[in-house]
């Protein structure tokens, strides 16, 4: 016969898995982001391109796209700038509500780090600029999705045929709305 020590209480993270798992919600750490990477060289200097980038706003392009495809009414968070998690010269963070998902209302930028409400999608545009040669710059958009749960990935990596294109899209107007304002072409 085995005799079994009486059980010690459970340690932090058990039980709050327990709790997750009573309540229906998946426990596990979510994977990490999804991300690609847009570098388009400009024709003016990285001071220049960095004065463009805090002038400009490339969240703008974002936005009159998903409204021209008529999405705008999914976002929990438009694009606005947010904390950086790098050393980007400027960070944008939108929240993607997933069809079926009760609206939490309007998400403040600055809880966009910590917000992890199952459901959504988070999008993060890193953007940083760095000297090219002969007075250029480089200029680099990191897109990031991060699901907030499990099933949300699921369905982000099932629909990922139709958001990568979307997302190098809106990664090269938002690219473009900076190289026009540092190139000194702002009708573009």
């Amino acid at each position: 016969m085995i005799a079994l020590a009486p059980s010690a209480p459970a340690a932090p993270a058990v039980a709050t898995a327990l709790q997750s798992l009573a309540a229906g919600r998946d426990p596990r750490p979510a994977a990490a982001p999804l991300s690609s990477t847009l570098s388009v060289a400009v024709d003016a200097p990285a001071d220049a391109v960095r004065a463009a980038l805090a002038g400009a706003d490339p969240g703008a392009a974002v936005i009159r796209t998903l409204g021209a495809l008529g999405l705008l009414d999914r976002a929990a968070l438009l694009p606005a700038a947010v904390p950086a998690a790098t050393a980007a010269a400027r960070t944008l963070g939108m929240i993607w509500r997933l069809a079926g998902t009760p609206s939490h209302g309007h998400v403040p930028a600055g809880l966009f780090p910590v917000f992890s409400a199952p459901g959504h999608v988070k999008v993060r545009w890193d953007i940083a600029v760095r000297p090219g040669a002969g007075g250029t710059a480089f200029l680099a958009i990191r897109t990031s999705f991060e699901a907030t749960d499990h099933r949300s990935r699921e369905r982000l990596l099932d629909a990922w045929g139709q958001v990568a294109p979307l997302a190098r899209e809106l990664a090269r107007r938002a690219a473009a709305v900076v190289e026009a304002v540092a190139e000194g072409d702002e009708a573009a």
